[in-house]
């Protein structure tokens, strides 16, 4: 069978067969560690709600199936409690109520650095477009001019190029077949995790609740001895 010769689209395929420009090739990794970064968000303000508010159920899309009674709207509260006793004799049992929030460590985690390796065999190379498709009706108003979506008047460089290819396998062309192995291709990535300052946004709010219920957070009992 003819091979099929490339007419400059994206075709889903084997990876040391699909052709693709070098924009997508970096792009590939990119996007998935910025989709990471933001799951990592939802996941970290998920955390802080579940650790300061009771579980308010959801139907099938995902939105509350009634208002949030006054209950699932009060903060977890944690009570210590500790006596005093007064030189007379009497006994005063203190209650101290502060925020579950408040209590334990809240840290996000976020991507500091990510370095990744790939083979990319170059096979083809392209005019590079320079307009992205919504801006193409208003070429029309340009007929007459020496510029395009391929040629700008402020390019520096001329005609510049779309690098295409292949994410090159380490195997030989010659080994290769359909069923085989070698033409597995693979991107080595590594990512380094580091703690992040906390967000300016909950470091206010746990403070304004700390502040507020230190102004009634004592309730006293009086015991006689």
């Amino acid at each position: 069978m003819a091979k099929q010769k490339y007419k400059g689209e994206f075709e889903e395929g084997s990876a040391a067969k699909a052709v693709i420009s070098l924009s997508q090739l970096i792009l590939g990794p990119l996007e998935a560690i910025l989709k990471a970064q933001v799951h990592a968000s939802r996941s970290f303000l998920n955390m802080v709600l579940q650790l300061g508010y009771p579980h308010i159920e959801v139907d099938e899309e995902g939105a509350p199936k009634k208002n949030p009674t006054e209950d699932q709207q009060k903060l977890y509260m944690q009570e210590f409690k500790y006596d005093t006793k007064s030189p007379t004799g009497q006994v005063t049992t203190s209650v101290i109520k502060v925020p579950a929030l408040a209590l334990v460590p809240i840290s996000p985690l976020s991507i500091d650095q990510a370095d990744f390796q790939v083979d990319f065999k170059v096979s083809h190379v392209y005019r590079h477009q320079q307009l992205q498709e919504s801006e193409a009706k208003k070429l029309g108003k340009e007929k007459g001019t020496n510029y395009d979506e391929y040629k700008r008047p402020w390019f520096l460089v001329k005609d510049p190029v779309s690098i295409r290819g292949v994410i090159a396998p380490k195997a030989s062309e010659e080994v290769k077949d359909d069923n085989s192995n070698s033409e597995e291709s693979s991107i080595k990535i590594n990512i380094k995790i580091s703690r992040q300052a906390m967000p300016a946004g909950i470091d206010k709010l746990l403070t304004s609740l700390t502040q507020a219920n230190n102004n009634h957070i004592v309730e006293t009992q009086t015991k006689n001895n």
